[in-house]
């Protein structure tokens, strides 16, 4: 009862933060508050509608308040105008995704046997309910894309990652000693097998969230914003930036996810040590292995073996689990295959099956499922809409590239090395693609002055500064405190290093 009661209050909940907050940290406090605290594996759904649970209904909820209060409050909205990403690459990406949808079921509606299991076929109304379904999963894309595009909205971006991250480390932990029992004890039930989160003595915490794993990500996002604020921040904030880094850090080794720990392991020195066109760098290699990851494997040029040795040499249970794990995606890929551009559908087409019927799939990660259920037609815009807008950053704009802006690229790029082992693209996904895409639109429109946020970082921090703020931008920001401040000789901007 307490668990429908949170859900069908979000949208009061959320009404309250539209009339109280400016826009972009409505937003955020609509989707990812949503996403943190409403109860996990819990839906209502009805026929003709969409299922209605804690990935829905803060969605529909952010849709209609934006609307509302954009009207409302026209001269605070950035300057974007429409809601549709101005991309062409991004436009043909979501056509081509919605169609496949219809195209999937038309080409599936033959029935599957496997001893006395029937999978029935496709209709185009699964097609279209589909279509729906991924519609309002990716609708954060174009809010973000209206509302984050700012430097601004993404430092306030960066920073909700950051707090949220570790006043939610608090409940972590409390379950990381007395197990996880918190969202059993608000909600009433607890939303996965209790027998995955006992790990090596002790337990992996859940909070409200659907999995351990998923929680693990989110102290990932964490991580990697307070690194950011580490570097950017003046002498006093940086201390309390890096006392708040290692104690995210020291609770993300405790929640005991190996994967998620080895992708924190290499994205956390980028942002620390390297400068933002070597983490841009990085974050396009991470894209486009993501990207082309079916042909890769395909082709065994991922090196599997090696991977599951290491993973050996760590934690022999978890090679065991994770070796599992590889056996059945080369099965369920071999099968993909059979109908690779389209795919085979929902209703567990995408499934092995025996003889008998009995199902013996396991299938984690998102990218088996898209390439399974939808075929290439799906896979590529689906991936695509989440890898071209780092790739677009590096290829067009690196020059403009803020150390914000590359921590969220960063941040993007740790989700998109997560959903290959693991399901979950989620609404803080969808958030940094769309803040992504908008910043661009206003790099290229000309709106935005590029450096603008980065020279008040400059005069706290002279020497992130010196590495970071392009040079003219620097020269502007130096003629201007000459004028405000009557300086009649300022010394030449330092050199600006890449």
């Amino acid at each position: 009862m307490i668990a429908w009661a949170a859900l069908f209050s979000w949208p009061l909940i959320s009404a309250v933060f539209y009339n109280r907050l400016t826009l972009p940290v409505a937003l955020l406090a609509t989707l990812l508050g949503g996403y943190l605290l409403l109860p996990s594996n819990i839906a209502w759904d009805l026929p003709l509608v969409p299922v209605l649970d804690k990935k829905t209904i803060p969605v529909l909820t952010a849709i209609v308040l934006t609307v509302v209060f954009a009207r409302q409050t026209a001269g605070a909205m950035p300057p974007l105008p429409g809601w549709m990403p101005r991309d062409r690459v991004i436009r043909l990406m979501l056509a081509v995704l919605f169609l496949g949808f219809l195209a999937t079921a038309l080409t599936n509606t033959d029935p599957l046997f496997y001893g006395a299991r029937v999978l029935p076929g496709q209709t185009i109304y699964d097609g279209f309910s589909q279509a729906f379904e991924a519609a309002l999963i990716i609708a954060p894309l174009f809010l973000a894309r209206k509302l984050l595009a700012t430097p601004q909205a993404q430092r306030t971006l960066l920073l909700f990652f950051a707090v949220s991250g570790l006043v939610y480390s608090l409940p972590a932990l409390y379950e990381v000693r007395m197990s996880p029992q918190l969202h059993a004890m608000v909600y009433g039930y607890f939303p996965h097998s209790f027998a995955q989160h006992v790990r090596g003595g002790g337990f992996r915490p859940v909070v409200f969230l659907n999995h351990g794993l998923s929680l693990s990500m989110y102290f990932t996002f964490s991580l990697i914003a307070l690194c950011c604020l580490v570097r950017i921040s003046g002498d006093t904030a940086r201390i309390r930036w890096l006392f708040a880094t290692v104690w995210m850090a020291a609770t993300l080794v405790l929640t005991k996810s190996l994967g998620v720990l080895l992708i924190a392991t290499l994205i956390v020195p980028l942002v620390l040590f390297f400068s933002v066109r070597v983490q841009l760098l990085a974050a396009v290699c991470i894209a486009t292995v993501v990207l082309t990851y079916p042909v890769l494997r395909s082709a065994n040029i991922v090196p599997v073996d090696q991977v599951l040795n290491v993973a050996e040499s760590i934690n022999p249970e978890r090679a065991a689990s994770f070796r599992t794990r590889v056996v059945n995606e080369e099965m369920l890929l071999a099968k993909a295959n059979e109908r690779a551009l389209f795919g085979w559908g929902g209703w567990g087409r995408n499934r092995i099956y025996t003889e008998y019927g009995r199902d013996i799939s396991v299938t984690d990660g998102e990218w088996i499922l898209a390439i399974g259920g939808g075929g290439w037609v799906r896979y590529l815009p689906l991936f695509g809409l989440l890898a071209w807008p780092i790739m677009k950053l590096y290829l067009y704009h690196r020059r403009e590239v803020d150390p914000v802006l590359a921590a969220l690229t960063l941040i993007l790029a740790a989700k998109l090395l997560d959903i290959l082992p693991n399901a979950g693209l989620i609404a803080p996904v969808w958030l940094i693609a769309g803040a992504i895409l908008g910043r661009m639109e206003l790099l290229e429109s000309g709106e935005v002055q590029a450096g603008a946020e980065e020279e008040a970082n400059a005069r706290a921090s002279p020497r992130y500064a010196r590495q970071f703020t392009p040079p003219a931008a620097r020269a502007a920001a130096l003629d201007t405190r000459r004028r405000t401040l009557g300086h009649s000789r300022i010394t030449q901007a330092p050199g600006y290093r890449k």
